[in-house]
């Protein structure tokens, strides 16, 4: 750094354009570092934030399922994320009434 006293009036304006420039130049090195962090915290953020919106459907599932709406016994209301058993398949045509045989010969009492 130069003695500034000895320096003329020309001479002090570009030595302070010079040291503006440097410093500048150190706010943008600065600035490069601080948008970089903060690249890196944002994409990991946008990262557990995917994640948690997965996890989040999936409790939502889970608390819709239970023997009020479904298919399932409330004894399986403690069971979040089962699937309820599938229904019996039913023998013959849809809609079909299946027909009387006979009378009935005796009757219990």
């Amino acid at each position: 750094m130069p003695d500034l006293k000895s320096l003329s009036q020309g001479e002090l304006v570009e030595f302070a354009r010079t040291q503006a420039i440097r410093i500048d130049e150190q706010a943008v090195v600065r600035q490069d570092a601080q948008i970089t962090v903060l690249s890196t915290q944002l994409a990991d953020l946008m990262d557990k934030f995917e994640q948690q919106t997965g996890e989040l459907a999936k409790l939502r599932h889970f608390l819709s399922r239970n023997s009020a709406n479904s298919s399932m016994p409330s004894s399986k209301d403690d069971d979040p994320g089962r699937t309820p058993p599938g229904r019996p398949q039913r023998v013959g045509r849809p809609g079909a009434v299946a027909e009387a045989v006979g009378e009935c010969e005796f009757y219990v009492e």
